[in-house]
């Protein structure tokens, strides 16, 4: 799980920049076209919306998981071990639901939403 999330850290850190240079300036009279950046966010808001409720679920029965492991136990160190998964679970359905809000959240500040897109002031 600590793989998991560091991988996902990085990737996210890693396609930071792409969503800086993805607009492209041309158009009429050198005004901003928005049209690109529009398109890679709302594709990108519908790939999260499809996936992040797969990835919560799968956090759920890692941590349900855990319940079951702690709760047939018989020695000391086995319920240990199912604690540590049961912790791990909560802490990666909070991350998930964290980054799943924040996405939501820039997704309502720049206008985009599912299956639509912001209005361009500066088109004529």
């Amino acid at each position: 799980m600590k793989k998991f999330i560091s991988t996902l850290g990085v990737v996210a850190a890693g396609l930071l920049p792409l969503s800086v240079l993805a607009q492209i300036i041309g158009g009429t009279g050198g005004t901003a076209s928005g049209t690109q950046v529009t398109s890679i966010l709302t594709q990108v808001l519908t790939v999260l919306n499809i996936v992040m409720p797969i990835v919560l679920g799968l956090g759920v029965i890692y941590f349900i998981w855990g319940v079951v492991q702690y709760v047939t136990a018989k020695d000391e160190e086995k319920k240990k071990e199912g604690r540590g998964i049961m912790i791990m679970g909560i802490i990666g359905i909070f991350i998930i639901a964290s980054i799943w809000g924040l996405v939501a959240l820039i997704a309502g500040f720049t206008g985009v939403g599912q299956g639509g897109g912001i209005s361009n002031p500066y088109t004529i």
